[in-house]
This record gives C-alpha cells, structure tokens and sequence, in this order.
C-alpha cells in the first residue's frame, strides 16, 4: 500500500505506542482504527494495567485537540461533563448550558470508571456519542472525534444498555504475561528508561485525511462473503449483532486494516477486531467468539496447513494400496491432489488474506511433491 506523509506519520505513532505498552499491539490498532472512524471504545480490566496513561499518551500525541477528562462517580450531575445551566439564558427563558472546558467543546474525551455515574447523567450523554450532537437547547454538532471509558466490569443495571451499546471497541485489558516484560517494567521503573510517546505528531486535519483514506479501504466481495459468514456463525452461537453494529464493524474493520498497513480488509482482521467488539457480559466470551469466528472463517495459513495433511494422508493411503486396488487408488488420490491445488489457488486469488504468496507457493510445492510420488507409483504400476 502506498503510503502518505499521515499514514507514516500514523505508523510513527503506532511504533511508539507499543514500544511504551508492552503487550498491547491490537488494542493499541483497535483504538488507533476507533480514532479514525469517530467512534467510541472502553477498556475494560483490572485496575494498574496502564489503561489510563495508554489514553492519555495517544490524546496527547494529537496537536490542537481539546481534551476533556473525568473521574465519574455515582453522584456526579450532567453540570460536571455537559456544563452549567447559563444564567443569563434563563433570563431570556431559554435553557442553555455554559459548555465552555466542559465535553460538548471537546475533540477528544477520557470517562475514567464511565459506569459508575447514575444513568441520569449517562444517559444525557447518547446524542454525543452516537450522532455527535448536543441539544443546548437546539440540536447542535459537537466537535468531539474520540470518546473512550475505562471500566473493571460490565455494568448490569438494565438502563445502562443503551449507554454501554454505544462503545463499539471493548478490549480486556490484562496484566501483562510474559515474564520478559514483566522484567522490562521493573528496569523502566527502576531507571527511569519507559520509552516516550512523542507529543503533537498529528493534527486535526491530519486525522481527517487518515480517515478519508481509512474508510477507502476495499472489502473484495469473498471477502464480504467471509464478514457474512462470520457473523452468521456468532449469531448461531448466541452473539446477536444488531443491523446498527453490522454496519459499524464494516467501517472499524477498514480503518483497522488501514492501521496496520494493509491494503484491504482481510480474514485475519475479523479475528484479531471482533472478539473485542462482540462481547457482552464477561469477559469469558472472548474466547468463544474466537472460537466460532475460527469455525466460520479459518485463518488461511491454518486453512493450508489442512489441506495439507490432507493431501499427505491421501497420498499415504493410496500408497498403501497392494494389487489390483492399487492403480484406482493411485487415481483417485491424484484428483483428490488436484481438487486441493484448485482450492488453494482459489484461496491465493481471493484476496481475503494479509499471508505472503510464498507461503501458498511453498504448500503448492510440497503438494507437487505428493503428486509426482503417485506418479512415480503409477508408473511402477503399470508395469
């Protein structure tokens, strides 16, 4: 993919951001492709696995944006993110709010804890999440680009729903697992060394043109095939998506890839983004969604690696073959050799994978090789 100067300057970002954050590289793509697309995200997890500084060093590194940050708490009133009731409005019986510093002014917003604050105020906030608009009185467009939350758990109060629907990406975020990492943060701390996330390395406008070139990103239409698929199978297994968020994951799906480079929405793309779009509860269903999207739509290198073993057992069968069988076996495996060629090269061309062609080319290769032992055992057949 041709890059632009604000793609390479989004690479830049990404590189930095996951050389701060150990073990954060699709959360890290998944907030980068929420940036792009004007959407929401929250973070769920434990509290101390960086959610907080992981937003703030990403907000940070937006030049000219306006910021807004809360702590919510259960009690908070909409004064504290909407603004203040305008006294001078009301002398002219009108009710408006001062939103100065307040969210409806902000290009980018952090709600720490975001489901702890009481449904009232929650709930006033859905026109600036969803249509990014404010009624103050009259419906107006907010400038807000970025909302994310951080949370520790799924609330359950059945008047959130709304509210908690609006936050299409909602990665868990764990403490970090490879003990090399875990040793790296203790010498970060120790000797003051965590690399830094440079600030103000895109604009405004630069955010722009990385979305329009974001949303650009083509779907090849096996590939829309696959996405049907995918979410087929997880409506089956009890994952209902909603006609809204079927259209919504198509867009994150583009910006996503283009975040990670690549040319076209991709197999491998639905994997890594939908499981954490696609949860609702607990955190357990993760790796069921993993699961059914692998039963759906099987990542290609998998794909190969089983047609393969196919192949190879097929082969391996015929061989086995003694006397008359032999020669109808050795036929029958061919085609089946050939039907499997078929098929990988169907895979090659179907552009629904960021795999390399050498690695079709290689299992094409060992898959020759198979076909030229049961020519040589036909041969040897015959006479």
């Amino acid at each position: 993919m041709k890059s632009s100067k604000q793609q390479t300057q989004l690479q830049q970002l990404r590189s930095e951001l996951n050389a701060s954050f150990l073990e954060r590289s699709h959360i890290i793509d998944g907030l980068l492709a929420s940036l792009l697309v004007g959407g929401n995200a929250v973070l769920y997890g434990p509290p101390g696995t960086a959610k907080s500084e992981l937003l703030r060093a990403m907000c940070r590194a937006i030049a000219q944006a306006r910021y807004f940050k809360r702590l919510l708490q259960k009690a908070m009133p909409p004064e504290e993110l909407l603004g203040p009731i305008s006294l001078k409005s009301l002398e002219k019986d009108e009710l408006r709010r001062n939103t100065n510093r307040r969210l409806p002014e902000a290009h980018i917003a952090f709600l720490d804890e975001v489901f702890k604050c009481n449904a009232t105020t929650l709930n006033a906030l859905l026109g600036l999440l969803n249509e990014r608009e404010f009624e103050n009185p009259d419906p107006q467009p907010v400038p807000l680009i970025f909302l994310c939350g951080a949370a520790n758990r799924v609330p359950e109060e059945v008047e959130l729903a709304p509210f908690v629907d609006r936050f299409i990406f909602r990665p868990w975020v764990p403490y970090l697992q490879s003990e090399k990492n875990k040793a790296l943060l203790t010498e970060w701390a120790c000797d003051g060394t965590q690399p830094q996330v440079s600030a103000d390395q895109l604009t405004l406008k630069d955010i722009q043109t990385l979305k329009a070139e974001a949303l650009a990103t083509p779907v090849s239409v096996p590939m829309r095939s696959e996405y049907q698929k995918a979410l087929g199978y997880l409506t089956q297994e009890g994952f209902a998506v909603s006609d809204r968020r079927r259209m919504q994951l198509i867009k994150l799906l583009k910006c996503f890839a283009y975040v990670q480079g690549d040319a076209r929405v991709c197999i491998e793309h639905l994997h890594e983004l939908l499981p954490f779009c696609l949860w609702t509860k607990e955190s357990s269903e993760i790796p069921l969604i993993k699961k059914a999207i692998d039963a759906a739509c099987p990542l290609p290198k998998k794909h190969l690696k089983a047609l393969l073993k196919t192949a190879s057992e097929e082969t391996q069968s015929a061989l086995r073959m003694q006397g008359d069988s032999l020669k109808g076996a050795l036929e029958r495996a061919t085609q089946q050799l050939v039907n499997i060629e078929k098929t990988i090269h169907a895979l090659q061309n179907s552009e629904t994978s960021t795999l390399p062609e050498t690695e079709y080319e290689k299992v094409l290769g060992e898959i020759g090789d198979l076909r030229e032992e049961l020519a040589e055992a036909k041969d040897l057949a015959i006479y």
